[in-house]
């Protein structure tokens, strides 16, 4: 990799942002199978507790010393944050589609792209930037590479993620329960639906 290529790399590692997001039930199921509602979500708990499970995965996989854990946990300001959203109620279908989407989105719309041949540049189209003063932003091609290859999964690696109930095995757990109900699924699901799944 070229000297320009490391320089690059090195400009976006210290602009990183990584950041998760996710949708979540407001509550969870008893061991009896009823489903017990929280009554708020406490961001500043949930970010306390994410924060310490990365540092000690990090600490783990000897990706940082104790030392620099100890630091990090004892700064005023934590260097994270979580943002709880308004709840949606479960008949909202139309919302839930729409923050479901949201969430598996590209990471960058191909209609605000702009590649500018003649002046070797990448422009970006998006909202306005309060720290760059614009509403666009152009890259040198190379540094725009660098910066989409952030986005690309290892192979193997999933993008989302399913937990509790939602998760895969739970599901499948849950269906071989009830026969009847998958039954009555796959039988009205149409032909052309059936071929695509």
């Amino acid at each position: 990799m070229s000297r320009r290529c490391y320089r690059l790399v090195e400009q976006h590692l210290e602009e990183l942002h990584p950041h998760l997001h996710l949708l979540t039930s407001d509550g969870g199921f008893a061991a009896d199978g009823t489903f017990v509602s929280l009554a708020q979500w406490d961001a500043t708990l949930l970010m306390s507790l994410f924060r310490e499970r990365i540092l000690a995965r990090l600490l783990d996989r000897h990706a940082l010393s104790k030392e620099l854990v100890q630091r990090l946990l004892a700064w005023r300001h934590p260097g994270f944050s979580v943002h709880v959203g308004e709840p949606i109620d479960p008949e909202d279908k139309q919302r839930l589609e729409d923050t479901a989407a949201y969430l598996v989105r590209n990471p960058l719309s191909l209609k605000k792209l702009i590649y500018l041949d003649g002046q070797q540049a990448v422009l970006y189209r998006s909202r306005m930037n309060p720290s760059l003063g614009r509403n666009f932003e152009a890259l040198d091609p190379l540094e725009w590479l660098a910066r989409m290859s952030d986005h690309i999964p290892d192979p193997g690696q999933h993008r989302t993620i399913l937990y509790g109930q939602y998760a895969n095995r739970v599901r499948g757990a849950r269906q071989r329960s009830s026969p009847r109900s998958i039954r009555w699924i796959r039988s009205s699901a149409p032909a052309a639906d059936r071929r695509c799944r």
